[in-house]
């Protein structure tokens, strides 16, 4: 039996390259951690300290959670944390951690709202039968009077997530999966997601169906990663604080070049290719608006003279008039009609309603379709340039 933790999976999800460096190749990391998982961990384990006590009756003052905060931050703050927005210094990440459990305890406190049933309670959920088994650690699993379980997270998060991330969520949809089978009271599960630089909870549950949903998503997933062979790297925002960014060849130049001395970045043949192609970019999009003010200069003076050839020193220019439909907008109610006509009248090759084809193929084109596209569409003159080099009106 294969055993995954969430976070595995959710790491082939973010970036097989990464997968395969942690879990498979198990390559030296850049770094220990990140600033920002270091605030997460040790806003968990404060938390963890305060439900702790509180089953063992002793309330925290908020003092006494805050010195335990500041203890454990200094204890396990490594050399090797990465601090990526250099903006924001560990004094400054330090004191947001601060302010996350005061806010905290404030909210909540004589936090008498539910009975805790676990803390970073390990779970399990066999998946496929005995061929895989889940597992992961929920934050704070509590019991409400109502017999309503609830599965708390908490995110130290500097953002707010959308609805589609919230309502697509398979952590903690999983777990509850978990705890409904090891808990055979367990009826109704709320998830909570305590979003602590807001001050704000997201309270959720799901229904049966979309837990099977979710389940079966989960179990394509592991396979999927079961049968990878490729594990090609995937580029996001959360590329800033991957610890194997020196082996990625999506950011390992970007790693090596912001440690090189000025001289060396100077001379390093990657960063005059991309200097060069950047001065031609530059240039091409200059010449390219400079092109499209003669073009229409030419379209004018030939309108104007009633010409359809301009003779240059070396070369000729011919004004070519062709004739063309206009289709309506994709968004209009005409085109939605069109569309809907094509596929009843089996001319499902031009689904895309392109202008062109349309255009070529109007005249086959039964009635009433014909008729109906015919008034939807309107004329249009275009004109082109074409540049003949070394020819001269005889």
């Amino acid at each position: 039996m294969t055993m995954y933790y969430y976070s595995k999976i959710n790491s082939f999800i973010s970036c097989p390259l990464k997968f395969k460096f942690s879990y498979i190749d198990k390559e030296e990391k850049d770094f220990e951690t990140s600033i920002e998982s270091h605030l997460g961990t040790t806003v968990h384990h404060t938390l963890e300290k305060l439900y702790k006590d509180l089953q063992h009756g002793k309330l925290n003052t908020k003092k006494e959670l805050l010195d335990f905060y500041n203890k454990e931050w200094h204890k396990e703050f490594k050399q090797k944390t990465k601090i990526v927005r250099e903006e924001y210094s560990e004094k400054e990440t330090l004191s947001r951690g601060k302010e996350h459990i005061s806010d905290y305890y404030d909210k909540y406190s004589p936090f008498d709202q539910d009975y805790t049933v676990g803390l970073e309670q390990q779970v399990y959920l066999k998946l496929g039968g005995d061929k895989y088994t889940l597992t992961g650690y929920i934050d704070r699993l509590a019991l409400k009077k109502d017999g309503t379980y609830v599965i708390h997270d908490y995110k130290t998060s500097g953002t707010l997530p959308t609805n589609e991330y919230i309502d697509e969520d398979k952590q903690l949809a999983l777990y509850s999966i978990a705890v409904k089978e090891k808990y055979p009271d367990a009826k109704k599960i709320e998830l909570v997601w305590h979003y602590l630089g807001f001050g704000k909870e997201i309270r959720i549950t799901k229904s049966d169906e979309k837990l099977e949903e979710i389940k079966t998503s989960i179990m394509a997933w592991i396979d999927k990663i079961e049968e990878e062979k490729e594990f090609n790297p995937k580029e996001s925002a959360l590329c800033d604080w991957c610890e194997f960014a020196s082996k990625c060849p999506k950011r390992r130049h970007l790693v090596e070049t912001k440690q090189m001395s000025l001289e060396r970045f100077s001379a390093d043949h990657g960063v005059k290719l991309v200097d060069k192609y950047t001065e031609l970019a530059i240039l091409k999009s200059h010449i390219s608006g400079q092109l499209k003010e003669v073009e229409e200069d030419i379209e004018k003076y030939a309108e104007h003279e009633k010409l359809d050839n301009l003779q240059g020193t070396n070369a000729l220019i011919k004004i070519l008039k062709e004739e063309g439909i206009r289709l309506p907008s994709k968004t209009s109610k005409e085109y939605k009609e069109i569309k809907d006509m094509l596929i009843q009248s089996g001319f499902s090759e031009l689904l895309d309603i392109n202008q062109y084809y349309i255009d070529k193929r109007l005249d086959s084109i039964p009635e009433p379709l014909k008729s109906m596209i015919q008034k939807a569409i309107t004329k249009r003159e275009t004109t082109k340039l074409k540049l003949v080099s070394d020819s001269f009106i005889e």
